[in-house]
């Protein structure tokens, strides 16, 4: 009886073997392909916050600000005539 417990032992083992092994590589390239999704996601990004940062120079410049002042707000140069002096 007790070498039929341990042929029964010995095939059940030699069964679950294979078993886990083809578990273990599926959650590998399950793992990798999310890996390979996040590395992308991450380019992605990282090419969207290059183009955001190189924007946010632009916006920056002196030019851009004189000429979002003058298209936009409306505002033009002052001269020297306009200035008032204010005493009290």
């Amino acid at each position: 009886m007790n070498s039929r417990n341990l042929l029964m032992l010995f095939i059940g083992i030699h069964l679950c073997f294979p078993i886990l092994h083809i578990h273990k590589h599926s959650q590998v390239v399950k793992y990798s392909y999310t890996k390979q999704k996040l590395e992308r996601e991450l380019e992605t990004l990282n090419k969207k916050r290059e183009q955001l940062v190189l924007h946010l120079h632009e916006l920056k410049s002196p030019d851009s600000i004189r000429q979002f002042a003058k298209n936009d707000l409306g505002m033009t140069h002052v001269s020297l005539q306009q200035i008032k002096k204010l005493t009290s």
